[in-house]
């Protein structure tokens, strides 16, 4: 028996009468093809079709992640300052994180007016609910991390596990810095999409490596300098096979504490990568009937990118982790199914259009709810049932009132959309969309968010905001050879970012331990490009530069016109080279 009999009727009408062929996004005005395989998962969810291209989907959901960006924004309750990537230029407050999870906002419950917009009226219940400060999964230890899984003495990291780390995104290890998408890293300095790499400075693709530096797409490669499409090697300069005590003898004369010499040297190794070295159209591995990029050991993933670990039935997925299943137009998503376009789900399931949803079923247009079910436009709820904006129903009621919202909603054309982004937490070219989606700033404007100054309302901190003369990058020293305390706390500005940073005490312990000079930029910048090292998850067609064939492949920021092999020819390749 149906628990939204008016609602369904309508729908039902909807899906019969759709057919494939070519749209138009309302957003962008780019044009895409339903096809059969778009309409079934209109058909499986029971929703509408979307009025927006499958790439803005995700660029509008993504827009919710906390991305790689450090604001000070205020307590709720006592006005103090508190680190956050929630700006206050959205106008939503924060708690910390232990102290959010001892309120109760069902206090904050209301009447939805069916006859009026819905999303207006969400957001005036978003306004009064404080944002979770932190989003950490597990509580860090002496640590500065957001989407913490277990970080101590680090500094700066965003969905990392690490010790004694910093300035990262979604690492695993100990003692690195400037790391995005890594796991096993130690000693590390910029390592992006690598896995088990030791003593190493600047490892792109690359797995099994130590003592080495400037690398990409390497396997079990050690004591190297410069080594690119190389397997099983030792004593590699620059690709050349060297002796022992030659190799020994040159890297005694490298110095990476200057850093004019380290700028010019990333300068020559990003120039191979982006025009020597050779680059697979995708790094998948084990993949079965699967497209998209950076996926492993996942089966039938459609257009997805960055899956992992057991993945199956997914359409559209970006960041699905342990056997997230039969999903959706979703951007990040662990061990949960049957999602429809959401954002951040985790151990949940039945769950369509919301955000930051954990250990959760049944939910709709809901943020930040944590063991619920069955409850629709609700925010910060824990352990509730049948609520709609956070007000609580019998079951009766509850289906009735549901059924009546989604009709008006979907006659009002608001149901099969996500929340519009004027309900953004953060500042958008350092969250989702600009990290891994590669948008410009013209785009934002086009999906609907409001831009703002970044270092307004008080939200780089009152000590960096008034430093009436701070240091230009100009005056760093190009070596670091003085005490820690010479260079803490001072304010610096980054003129081409237009943001203000200063170094931190346990930062300046690491480069004189590693052997590493000052660097000149807002680390915010230095992330930023980390990240963009990688492959990003939009895509463009490209012939394979051996055979010729026309490969789909992701594009990329940093190395935009990279060689590119298809995948018989890239292992072919790689074979000759080892």
């Amino acid at each position: 028996m149906s628990k939204t009999p008016v609602y369904d009727v309508k729908i039902k009408s909807i899906l019969e009468a759709l057919e494939p062929g070519e749209r138009t996004c309302k957003l962008t005005g780019e044009t895409w093809t339903m096809d059969e395989e778009e309409i079934s998962w209109y058909r499986k969810f029971n929703v509408p079709p979307s009025n927006v291209s499958p790439l803005t989907r995700w660029k509008t959901a993504i827009s919710f992640y906390a991305g790689y960006q450090w604001w000070w924004n205020k307590h709720a309750k006592t006005g103090k300052p508190v680190l956050t990537y929630v700006h206050p230029a959205t106008g939503l407050a924060v708690l910390p994180d232990i102290e959010w999870f001892q309120e109760d906002f069902s206090d904050q419950g209301r009447e939805c007016d069916s006859s009026q917009p819905f999303f207006a009226q969400f957001r005036e219940l978003q306004k009064t609910v404080p944002v979770l400060a932190t989003l950490n999964n597990t509580e860090m230890q002496n640590s500065i991390a957001m989407v913490s899984n277990g970080d101590v003495n680090s500094y700066f990291v965003v969905a990392c596990v690490s010790r004694d780390s910093f300035f990262s995104i979604n690492g695993i290890g100990e003692r690195f810095m400037e790391a995005s998408n890594a796991r096993e890293i130690h000693d590390a300095f910029r390592v992006v999409d690598s896995e088990n790499i030791r003593n190493a400075r600047y490892a792109l693709a690359s797995k099994n490596c130590h003592n080495a530096s400037f690398l990409f797409d390497c396997r079990d490669v050690s004591d190297s300098f410069f080594a690119w499409n190389q397997r099983h090697k030792q004593y590699l300069w620059f690709n050349e096979q060297l002796m022992k005590e030659e190799w020994e003898r040159r890297i005694a004369e490298v110095d990476l504490s200057s850093r004019a010499v380290l700028k010019e040297y990333e300068r020559q190794f990003f120039e191979l990568v982006g025009a020597q070295a050779i680059w697979p159209d995708m790094f998948n591995v084990n993949a079965e009937e699967s497209t998209g990029e950076y996926l492993s050991n996942v089966y039938n993933c459609k257009n997805c990118f960055l899956v992992w670990n057991g993945a199956r039935d997914l359409y559209w997925v970006i960041h699905g982790y342990d056997r997230a299943e039969r999903c959706a137009f979703v951007t990040g998503t662990y061990s949960a199914s049957d999602l429809y376009y959401c954002c951040t789900v985790a151990n949940s399931s039945n769950c369509l259009f919301s955000f930051h949803i954990i250990g959760c079923r049944n939910m709709e247009y809901s943020m930040q709810c944590f063991n619920c079910e069955d409850c629709f436009g609700c925010i910060g709820l824990r352990n509730k049932k049948f609520h709609i904006f956070n007000k609580s129903y019998s079951e009766e009621e509850y289906w009735k009132k549901v059924d009546e919202i989604k009709t008006a909603m979907l006659e009002r054309g608001e149901y099969g959309e996500f929340f519009p982004l004027t309900m953004t937490h953060g500042y958008l070219p350092q969250s989702g969309p600009g990290l891994y989606l590669m948008c410009e700033d013209q785009e934002y404007v086009r999906l609907g968010w409001q831009a703002f100054d970044p270092e307004s309302h008080g939200a780089i901190g009152q000590d960096l905001a008034q430093a009436q003369q701070p240091l230009s990058t100009d005056t760093i020293p190009d070596r670091f050879g003085g005490p820690v305390e010479e260079w803490a706390g001072k304010p610096i500005l980054d003129a081409k970012l237009g943001r203000r940073f200063s170094f931190i005490k346990p930062e300046l312990a690491y480069y004189k331990e590693h052997g590493l000079p000052l660097p000149d930029e807002h680390f915010i910048s230095r992330v930023q490009n980390v990240v963009w090292m990688s492959n990003g998850a939009s895509f463009e067609d490209r012939t394979c530069g051996s055979c010729g064939t026309v490969v789909r492949i992701p594009k990329n920021k940093i190395f935009p016109n990279r060689r590119v092999f298809c995948q018989p020819c890239y292992h072919v390749h790689v074979q000759e080279q080892s």
